[in-house]
């Protein structure tokens, strides 16, 4: 009898360790963060280790007797140790299964039988209410729950989970999303459905550069290569991509002519963004040195430029005089040019009296003291 004990409980036990046939896992997302439990069908047990404990006190049992050591004249101390083995092992399985932290689900993992209902506690040790965003199972497992939007503090709620295989039969148990068959998404982490890379392309967002496609809208640069592969955006690749405003320029790249699009004056050629966000034509009011100017608003096709002012040629500025620094010169009585309030070069004005034959405005303008119709006699 000792031996046929010995033979049942090893099957028993081989039986039970061999009982799961499918894992899910259930998933509270919160406020605070997120909790899970391991699901697995089969009888409600306790882990292998437990049971491989259980059968080491079993054989010694077994063969202290058959050895004399241990004489039995019934089965039932034998059925007693094993009871009180069970209890101790589910006892210490138990205890390893309580959560530490601030959200405590337990037992973080649960046995379920087909149809039946097991229940998991989540306990909220934050010391604040948290919001319950979301409670799911995934796997061939439902769920009901009392725990509603919000949790408080120090509180609790129970989860009940069942396995029910004879949901999700159309697709992989790993797509049933609370009892239900998931399509392709673009969050996933694999390929499938329109992606042309792992959760992008086709229908999901753009790729990264490097990323497998098909068509330029596959990628994020919307410049699909030979290859196949998303390549960089580039400022010479006709496409608006990358920190460009408009196809080419802008950003980082060279600046845009007008009415192109543009986000700031930098974009542009003119150094103008319109308030439309358009590139707008060189101005001589703008208040910004572009075009011919040779300084802000002046100079070029601009008006001349006063003292000081930035010059490319005397034209530039007022006094007609560009320095050789490239910056206009004030007008003076010896620098060969007629500015100033001279009537002739460097001469009339506040400048030497002009000689005969020199243009003047007022006899004071004259070596003669003599100024008829404009010139001195």
């Amino acid at each position: 009898m000792q031996r046929k004990f010995g033979i049942a409980l090893l099957a028993a036990l081989g039986g039970a360790s061999h009982a799961l046939a499918e894992t899910g896992s259930l998933t509270i997302n919160t406020s605070f963060g997120s909790v899970s439990a391991v699901l697995a069908s089969g009888a409600m047990a306790v882990p292998a280790a437990s049971w491989y404990t259980l059968l080491a006190a079993a054989l010694f049992i077994l063969l202290a007797t058959r050895k004399g050591l241990l004489r039995l004249r019934s089965t039932t101390p034998l059925a007693t140790a094993v009871l009180i083995a069970t209890t101790v092992a589910a006892i210490h399985w138990y205890g390893d299964a309580q959560a530490v932290g601030a959200l405590n689900l337990t037992p973080p993992t649960l046995f379920a039988g087909s149809g039946a209902q097991q229940t998991l506690q989540l306990d909220n040790q934050t010391g604040q209410p948290i919001k319950l965003q979301d409670i799911r199972t995934q796997g061939r497992f439902t769920q009901t729950n009392s725990c509603g939007g919000i949790l408080g503090s120090n509180a609790h709620c129970s989860i009940t989970v069942a396995y029910q295989p004879g949901i999700c039969q159309t697709c992989d148990s790993s797509a049933c999303i609370n009892g239900i068959c998931q399509g392709p998404t673009c969050s996933d982490q694999q390929r499938n459905g329109t992606e042309t890379d792992v959760d992008c392309g086709g229908t999901c967002g753009a790729c990264g550069d490097g990323k497998t496609c098909s068509v330029n809208t596959d990628c994020q640069s919307n410049v699909c290569g030979a290859g196949g592969v998303c390549q960089p955006a580039a400022c010479t690749d006709q496409v608006k991509n990358g920190s460009e405003t408009d196809t080419d320029c802008g950003g980082t790249c060279g600046a845009c002519g007008d009415g192109k699009t543009c986000s700031v004056g930098g974009d542009c050629q003119s150094n103008v963004c319109g308030a439309g966000g358009i590139c707008q034509p060189a101005a001589c009011t703008d208040g910004v040195q572009n075009g011919s100017e040779s300084a802000t608003d002046c100079g070029g096709t601009c008006g001349a430029c006063g003292d000081g002012k930035t010059c490319s040629v005397g034209a530039d500025c007022q006094s007609h005089v560009c320095g050789v620094l490239g910056f206009c010169q004030a007008a003076a009585c010896n620098d060969g040019i007629q500015n100033g309030s001279e009537t002739d070069t460097d001469c009339g004005g506040i400048c030497g009296a002009c000689s005969t034959g020199q243009t003047c405005n007022v006899s004071a303008d004259c070596v003669s003291g003599t100024c008829n119709n404009g010139i001195c006699q």
